[in-house]
């Protein structure tokens, strides 16, 4: 048996062919460069999925320069999901789960190494490739541009942190976002405003600026973002939310309002931050056709809340 974890993923990939899907929150260039060494030109695709957080950046657990490991091979693609905590090493014959980023100290590779599981499963195991589909469903592109916008971000926290304050981990603190959590800014398209401290912040109702950055402290969404990837990750973390994938998966039929609230009353209690079932699910309908223009469309006089036509259809 391998000493070290390290080496049992290697062997995992050394004997890879057809379609190769890779999910960790953390990943070192280093380590994806010694995967990719071992991996065999017959490999078709690579599908990479992984977080960006300006402060794991900062903190040194994630190199952004992975992207572009990753695209530079043939049939690579990077993708990011904000809400990443499973840790799945899968080829077509064989797979890895477990706790152990790809970090050379969490495969054992560093000293003093991390305390780490990976199971060996089978690649075909339902709850694997159900989770597969989930996460390559909600996730979306890494791109040069988010990258950049990454490394600023992850540079103007470096300016508000001392290097003595800062704490380097990898494990860092994450908020989970519950499954009764539903947004309560009234105004979706007033998230940006509020997070950006933009110059029409004095236009937002004080109750609206509040409940919004009770939001996207509920989302975790991350200091010094841009506009565009704030929306992804909102758009992003959104889709990963057991309540929302619910209604989705009803909307794709069409529900009603009362369908829709009888389902949010079973896990939201109508006292909560003040607001109604009522209340709650119109918040939730503007935000779901505020993030998701191609995706959701009202009809029947707004009653009624169907999937549209969409590129990308949760599974």
């Amino acid at each position: 048996m391998p000493a070290v974890l390290g080496d049992r993923v290697l062997d995992l990939f050394r004997g890879a062919t057809g379609k190769v899907v890779i999910a960790a929150p953390f990943i070192k260039d280093a380590v994806i460069t010694r995967i990719l060494e071992v991996l065999p030109d017959d490999v078709a695709t690579l599908t990479c999925i992984t977080r960006w957080r300006p402060e794991e950046v900062l903190a040194g657990v994630s190199d952004l320069s992975v992207f572009e490991r990753i695209t530079s091979r043939t049939g690579g693609r990077l993708l990011l999901l904000p809400t990443l905590h499973a840790k799945v090493y899968q080829t077509e014959s064989r797979c890895l789960v477990g706790s152990a980023n790809l970090t050379g100290r969490a495969l054992g590779w560093t000293s003093p190494p991390n305390l780490e599981l990976l199971l060996e499963v089978s690649p075909s195991h339902p709850d694997v490739t159900a989770l597969v589909t989930e996460m390559v469903s909600a996730a979306f592109p890494a791109t040069s541009e988010l990258a950049e916008s990454i490394r600023q971000a992850a540079a103007a926290l470096a300016e508000r942190e001392s290097s003595a304050d800062r704490q380097i981990t990898e494990t860092p603190n994450i908020d989970v976002v519950p499954k009764t959590w539903l947004p309560s800014c009234s105004r979706a398209d007033q998230l940006w405003v509020v997070y950006s401290q933009g110059p029409n912040l004095w236009k937002v109702l004080g109750s609206n600026v509040e409940a919004a950055r009770a939001d996207i402290a509920a989302l975790g969404i991350p200091q010094d973002l841009s506009k565009g990837l704030f929306y992804q990750y909102v758009a992003a973390t959104l889709r990963m939310m057991p309540i929302i994938r619910e209604i989705d998966h009803h909307a794709k039929t069409g529900i009603a309002d009362s369908e829709a609230m009888a389902r949010i009353e079973s896990d939201i209690p109508s006292a909560q931050d003040g607001l109604s079932i009522e209340a709650r699910w119109e918040i939730l309908k503007g935000w779901l056709e505020y993030f998701f223009p191609d995706r959701y469309r009202r009809v029947a006089q707004g009653e009624v809340l169907i999937v549209g036509t969409t590129k990308i259809e949760l599974p």
